[in-house]
């Protein structure tokens, strides 16, 4: 048995309103999106299974007060900026000597990270962190 086609309008998908919506989505997208760069601090995380407190001359001791102040071994420094240039921070530095940072509860982060990323601006490498409750 042959079937027999009649012949009949072919339907014709037009594309030009999927392209708008398409373009007009992609406008919407990307004036709505923030470009913004993103910053990450690199934490090399040393593995330990028993603290062990190091003696007082085998670092140098930084205090972040919940008020902003920053002492270092006991002497206040008037701003996180004048950490590069304390004498005893260089001298730190300059003899390879880690630098354990410690602050409050209520320091905020930010203010612990600038603190941290200006050390390691003036050359720390070896940089511990701690929280004191």
């Amino acid at each position: 048995m042959r079937l027999v086609e009649t012949p009949g309008r072919r339907l014709r998908i037009s594309l030009t309103p999927l392209i708008d919506v398409v373009f007009i989505l992609l406008l919407f997208f990307m004036l709505s999106t923030q470009f913004s760069r993103q910053q990450a601090i690199e934490l090399a995380i040393i593995p330990d299974r028993a603290p062990q407190a190091p003696s007082e001359q085998s670092f140098l001791r930084l205090h972040l007060s919940a008020d902003g102040a920053i002492s270092i071994n006991d002497q206040r420094v008037s701003a996180i900026d004048a950490l590069p240039g304390h004498p005893d921070v260089l001298a730190a530095i300059a003899e390879s000597m880690p630098i354990h940072l410690d602050a409050d509860d209520e320091v905020p982060l930010q203010r612990l990270i600038a603190a941290s990323d200006s050390l390691h601006r003036a050359g720390a490498t070896i940089l511990s962190l701690s929280a004191l409750r």
